[in-house]
């Protein structure tokens, strides 16, 4: 904005098309600066001192400059910081809410968020990847995007089967917010699991895809992932999809993506050493320095990993399966994949971005490397992983095991917050 009517008002002044702005060396000198009497003066032949001196008395300053000074062969321009503003504002209102915003590009970009356990509430670590998430996907829309957002829905997962174990077998009632039930019981069952109970809760896991338990988990879950959408609702974070993990299992996603991935040479079902019985991903030549670079995809017991279903995830985001999902209405602005529910175009992005801590950062980059194995290379070079930090505690870090979580919840820390504002506002008017 500022740089444009500099250039014009020069413009008016010289009579040049041509005209050079830059930044002063020093602040003290000004915010913008132009050296176009020194391309006059080499035209003309003359002292460019005395060019910027002519120059200044043509010169009409424009709305939001507070002062123009000629230092040498230079012309100086101090913004007005309280007018740009002014002009800022204005522009901003004359331009309704699309301020800003870049025209549509015809691509669709997907941003996953949250993808938290469905076995407690958001806490302020967890919270940080859907405030991340959230502001990415604005971001993404103001470029020109078309945005969906996702929710990774992890039905299936160890930490859910910990706490459906709990439900089955510890006596319990809920009688607070459900996330928060599950995420105490959640705890109660990390303090009475021995070996044993490992295994008995590991054969649960592999019965969660199975028919028996599917009704009851399901709901169990929905209900866990209702409580923590009131949470985010009330910073205004929402989504537009879920999609479950048993969903994309028993649609056929994550058969067909290993299918293709069997195909390729760097997977290889190892037939002796530590790894005997899995399949992996070899990633020597990928990872020439790096210890351990291999991947298991599908363990010994024919159980997937969290890398191997975050494979067959990507493989949707980007539409490159045939496999399809069903989905049904979860709210006013979401749908959620679902056994029975009607087709619809989902998925199928230009642009993958995943919110993931930066621990995952290598499991990342191996689905970012199974696209390239399976020929995808445009798409792998389309995924991207947004990393970042751990929210940690004064003298502990957030464990869902050992409950570190309690008080620092994002329903706790919201409560906090309005109290704190409402005693603010008390103090300053009491009456």
């Amino acid at each position: 904005m500022i740089k444009d009517s500099l250039i014009e008002c020069l413009r008016k002044a010289t009579g040049m098309e041509e005209i050079p702005i830059d930044s002063p060396p020093d602040p003290k000198m000004g915010d913008f600066s132009s050296s176009i009497a020194f391309v006059i003066a080499k035209r003309d032949g003359r002292n460019p001192k005395e060019v910027a001196e002519e120059i200044l008395d043509k010169l009409e300053k424009p709305a939001a400059i507070s002062k123009v000074i000629a230092t040498g062969p230079y012309i100086n321009f101090f913004v007005d910081l309280s007018k740009y503003s002014e002009l800022v504002l204005e522009e901003i209102f004359d331009r309704d809410t699309n301020f800003g915003w870049l025209p549509r590009n015809g691509k669709k970009a997907i941003i996953e968020h949250t993808s938290i356990n469905p076995n407690k509430p958001l806490h302020m670590g967890t919270a940080r990847n859907s405030i991340l998430g959230d502001s990415v996907a604005l971001l993404m829309e103001a470029a020109g995007y078309a945005v969906e957002v996702d929710n990774y829905i992890d039905d299936l997962g160890i930490q859910f089967a910990e706490v459906f174990w709990g439900l089955l077998n510890l006596e319990a009632e809920p009688d607070e917010k459900y996330d928060h039930f599950l995420g105490k019981l959640y705890i109660r069952v990390q303090d009475v699991k021995d070996e044993k109970l490992e295994n008995e809760i590991k054969a649960l896991n592999k019965e969660l895809e199975g028919k028996r338990y599917h009704q009851m988990a399901r709901e169990v879950v929905e209900r866990c992932v209702r409580a923590q959408a009131v949470s985010l609702g009330m910073l205004g974070i929402g989504h537009d999809i879920l999609v479950w993990e048993s969903d994309i299992v028993h649609a056929g996603l994550f058969d067909e993506t290993f299918d293709r991935l069997k195909k390729s040479i760097d997977i290889v079902l190892e037939e002796d050493g530590p790894l005997k019985g899995c399949l992996v991903m070899k990633l020597g030549r990928t990872y020439p320095n790096m210890k351990n670079p291999d991947k298991v995809l599908i363990r010994s017991d024919g159980t997937p990993t969290y890398t191997a279903k975050d494979i067959a995830l990507q493989m949707w985001k980007f539409g490159l399966l045939e496999s399809r999902l069903k989905y049904c209405k979860w709210d006013e602005r979401a749908m959620t994949s679902c056994p029975n529910g009607d087709h619809m175009e989902f998925g199928d992005a230009d642009v993958v971005i995943n919110i993931i801590g930066s621990e995952q950062s290598y499991p990342q980059e191996v689905v970012k490397r199974s696209l390239k194995l399976l020929g995808y290379d445009e798409h792998s070079e389309n995924s991207f992983h947004l990393a970042y930090e751990f929210v940690t505690l004064p003298e502990d870090s957030f464990s869902g095991r050992r409950g570190t979580w309690i008080g620092y919840s994002l329903d706790d820390v919201i409560g906090m917050g309005n109290r704190k504002a409402l005693e603010e506002i008390e103090k300053r008017r009491p009456e």
